[in-house]
């Protein structure tokens, strides 16, 4: 039974014209998790990366590929092309769809895009078409890729990079962790959780634990709209029937909805918190005070 890793990274890439005079930057944002596929006897069929917006949309769709994979076979060679559309659809709710016009996805096979939606900065795909035509070295000698293409079109340009961890995902022979790094109005909480796979199916089980982890990172932007806005609305900001009161009322749906999904894993698998569950309660509290303070 093959193991299975992969990490989430937040990216930042700052891009910089060094005969400029103005200190003008252009700013590139970008979620990035690799995907890889084994079958079952071990070896790698096909790898994607996957890029996004947010976390909980790459992490939602990691999991989808994954049990797709192992249900149907590779995604790429099908008697019946894959329906990207549809997946990235089902990851796509109802709450995020009316309330999130940025969003986007793209998700990339030997450093070409097969599949993308929304509007992203066009120097993701540059990174990730040199990433793929080097890899036996580090990810992030691609920056220097770059910079050499740049030159060679008769632009100075610099790039840097920030990146930090906000999703490890570990399967070793009979258990999944998985680590993140949750931030809220006014602090950053580091958790994970570890569950025994079922014995059935160990690579299609999975996708519920990966889900849950999209879950919870969702509920933190979500309670810090919730806390934002209930802030506003006992302040007396907000109208009835306005659009801000619409946007409440739906958040609190949505976070209930997440708040039953995560419900049901927990009560179908046991699992284990580290060093505690992340409180929503708590979360919305500290944001409205958080709101209430710039207020003051």
């Amino acid at each position: 039974m093959t193991n299975f890793e992969t990490t989430l990274l937040r990216e930042k890439f700052t891009i910089s014209d060094n005969n400029s005079s103005n200190n003008t930057s252009l700013i590139a944002l970008s979620n990035r998790i690799a995907c890889p596929l084994y079958n079952r006897k071990g070896e790698l069929v096909e790898e994607f990366i996957i890029r996004g917006q947010t976390i909980y949309s790459c992490a939602r769709m990691l999991s989808r590929l994954i049990q797709a994979f192992h249900v149907g076979g590779s995604l790429i060679n099908r008697t019946k092309e894959f329906k990207w559309d549809r997946v990235w659809d089902a990851c796509t709710s109802d709450y995020e769809k009316k309330y999130n016009p940025d969003k986007w996805i793209a998700v990339y096979h030997n450093g070409r895009v097969i599949f993308e939606d929304g509007e992203r900065h066009p120097f993701v795909d540059m990174i990730e078409k040199f990433a793929y035509s080097d890899t036996k070295r580090p990810y992030e000698d691609s920056l220097n890729l770059a910079e050499k293409a740049f030159k060679q079109t008769g632009k100075d340009l610099s790039v840097h990079h920030d990146a930090n961890v906000a999703l490890i995902i570990n399967k070793t022979e009979n258990s999944i962790r998985c680590g993140t790094i949750l931030r809220s109005a006014n602090r950053t909480t580091t958790f994970s959780f570890t569950a025994t796979l079922p014995k059935d199916d160990k690579f299609t089980s999975m996708a519920p634990f990966i889900s849950a982890a999209a879950a919870h990172t969702e509920a933190v932007q979500i309670c810090f709209i919730v806390g934002m806005l209930t802030a506003k609305e006992l302040n007396g900001e907000i109208e009835r029937g306005s659009d801000e009161a619409k946007k409440l009322r739906e958040a609190r749906q949505r976070l209930a909805i997440i708040q039953s999904e995560l419900s049901n894993v927990e009560t179908s698998f046991k699992i284990n918190y580290r060093p505690e569950k992340p409180n929503f309660k708590v979360m919305i509290e500290q944001a409205k005070m958080s709101a209430e303070k710039m207020v003051s």
